[in-house]
C-alpha cells in the first residue's frame, strides 16, 4: 500500500514543469512560510511569551525526535538508499506547529480569525507532507509518521503543562 500510494502521487512528478516547481517549492520552502505565519499570528494575538516557547519548542522538539528516530534507519528514502526517511522531519515540524497553535491559541480564543488560521496552518502542513511524496523524498508512511509525531509532541507537552499548572495551584480549601 505504501509503495502503491507513492507511485500514484509521484507518478505526476515530471508531467508538468509548473506543477513540479510548485511541488519543489512546497516541499523545500513552504515550512518557512508556515513558521512565519504562526509567528505573525502569535504577535497579532498578543500572547504570553510562554505560548511562543510552547509552539516553537514543540516544533523544535518534534524535529529533534524525528532526527533521533532516523538513526535507527527504519525506512530509506525512495531514491536514496543511504538516507533514512522515517519519519518526515518537515512534516513533523509542520504538524507540530499546527497542533501546538491549535492547543494553545485556538483553545483559548476561538475567534473567526483563529479558526481561519488553524484551518490554513493545517492545509499548509498537509501540503508540505504531500509535496514531500510528490517530489520523491518520502514514502506515505514517512508522512503519516511525521503527522503522528507532530501531534504527539505538542499534545503531551500541553497535557503535562496543564497537569503541572493544576498541581501548582494546590487543592482548593474552603
Amino acid at each position: 500500500m505504501n509503495e502503491y500510494l507513492f507511485n500514484i502521487i509521484y507518478g505526476f512528478y515530471g508531467e508538468n514543469v509548473f506543477l513540479d516547481l510548485i511541488g519543489i517549492f512546497f516541499a523545500e520552502y513552504l515550512i518557512f512560510l508556515l513558521i512565519l505565519g504562526v509567528f505573525i499570528s502569535l504577535i497579532l494575538n498578543k500572547l504570553n511569551p510562554k505560548v511562543y516557547f510552547f509552539i516553537f519548542g514543540s516544533s523544535l522538539f518534534a524535529w529533534f525526535i524525528s532526527q533521533f528516530i532516523k538513526i535507527f534507519n527504519i525506512a530509506t528514502r525512495p531514491f536514496n538508499l543511504n538516507a533514512s526517511s522515517f519519519p518526515s522531519g518537515h512534516t513533523s515540524v509542520a504538524f507540530a506547529l499546527a497542533f501546538a497553535f491549535l492547543f494553545s491559541v485556538f483553545h483559548k480564543n476561538k475567534s473567526t480569525l483563529n479558526k481561519i488560521l488553524v484551518f490554513k496552518f493545517f492545509i499548509l502542513a498537509f501540503l508540505i507532507g504531500f509535496s514531500r511524496i510528490f517530489i520523491g523524498e518520502h514514502w506515505p508512511l514517512d508522512i503519516a509518521g511525521g503527522i503522528i509525531l507532530g501531534f504527539l509532541i505538542p499534545f503531551f507537552i500541553y497535557k503535562k503543562k496543564s497537569a503541572l499548572n493544576f498541581l501548582s495551584r494546590g487543592p482548593k480549601c474552603n
